[in-house]
């Protein structure tokens, strides 16, 4: 990182080629915090990005490019870049015009050892490329390497989507007693809800159906869980639920209401403040075990969903779209057009 410390003042420092072809370097003044010698860094950059041969590294260049992302991303969205660049700095101090083909099959073999799934390693490869994007927009620097090398691709079948069968679903609840997890666990299976949505809810969401208007932000490193917008602008839905879920809500919410400070703004998994998704988990673990049932993750309380509704319910895949709330239909055709192994059979029939 060319930012550097001096008498207790923070500068920092880019280099660049100039159009003599000559090696040259551009210095900020001083500052007193080391957030304005980095937000120098950038007016530097700026100022000299009309020049022909201005050259970049790609932690420098990331640094700008989340900077940036920041204006409209949140904040947990911004945390997942993070976590994908953490893959990238192998190729933090290549200058971006510089990165060579054998670099990057070296770079994406190395990727290939970590444990980590074909997905991610994708989002990996397309986080590069929109960093080149990003330098090219700005810098008119561009290289066409990582897109020419391409990113990854299955090496072998999916595996089959975890999820709980309504019959492995009825033994696992018949392990909770706990009224508040009950529920929980028995919305998300009828209604597919995501966690993060679920345990926003408060009890102004209900009124004999559910509102979803909002997701519980929860895994941002020292930061305290809290409300944010939904993931897309299709995941605002109002969902109807059946006379099971209702049922159970209804008791809940009787529960709540025994208690002297109980008002609407409580949340519905937790009262004051929202159930911890560890504990959650922990819960959800304990209940496999007792029913002697496969574990699957919170996450898959949605895939069960689903499964549940198109194989005894034959819902069409567009209903499962807007019942979980997807951004496009494409989504859910790609994760559960699987499920329909009889449709295409019924098209031929007379």
């Amino acid at each position: 990182m060319p930012i550097y410390k001096k008498n207790e003042k923070w500068y920092s420092v880019v280099s660049y080629v100039g159009l003599d072809g000559k090696y040259k370097k551009a210095q900020s003044k001083y500052y007193d915090t080391k957030r304005e010698a980095i937000e120098s860094e950038i007016t530097l950059r700026q100022k000299y990005k009309n020049t022909d041969r201005y050259s970049i590294n790609f932690e420098e260049a990331y640094r700008e490019f989340i900077n940036w992302k920041s204006e409209t991303l949140k904040p947990q969205s911004i945390n997942k870049l993070d976590s994908l660049y953490e893959y990238v700095k192998p190729l933090s101090k290549i200058k971006v015009e510089k990165l060579t083909q054998q670099q990057y099959k070296v770079f994406k073999e190395q990727l290939n050892q970590k444990h980590i799934g074909v997905t991610r390693k994708n989002r990996v490869h397309r986080l590069i490329c929109n960093i080149i994007d990003y330098c090219n927009a700005n810098y008119g620097i561009y290289n066409d390497v990582p897109r020419r090398v391409g990113g990854y691709h299955e090496q072998q079948i999916k595996q089959e989507m975890n999820f709980f069968t309504i019959e492995e679903f009825e033994k696992f609840i018949s392990q909770e007693i706990d009224i508040v997890y009950k529920t929980l666990f028995t919305l998300l299976f009828f209604n597919g809800l995501r966690i993060g949505e679920a345990l926003a809810l408060t009890w102004k969401d209900y009124d004999g159906e559910i509102n979803i208007n909002k997701t519980l932000v929860t895994k941002l490193k020292g930061v305290k869980p809290y409300a944010s917008t939904p993931k897309t602008k299709n995941s605002i839905r109002r969902l109807p639920v059946n006379d099971r879920v209702k049922s159970l809500l209804d008791e809940l919410k009787a529960y709540y209401e025994r208690f002297p400070h109980f008002n609407e703004q409580w949340y519905i998994f937790g009262g004051i403040k929202p159930l911890s998704e560890t504990g959650i988990t922990n819960r959800k673990n304990e209940d496999c075990k007792k029913a002697g049932i496969k574990q699957i993750r919170l996450h898959d309380f949605r895939h069960s969903c689903a499964s549940y509704y198109i194989k005894n319910k034959n819902a069409p895949i567009i209903l499962i779209s807007k019942l979980l709330g997807h951004s496009k239909i494409s989504m859910t055709l790609d994760t559960y057009s699987h499920l329909y192994p009889n449709e295409l059979a019924k098209l031929m029939q007379n």
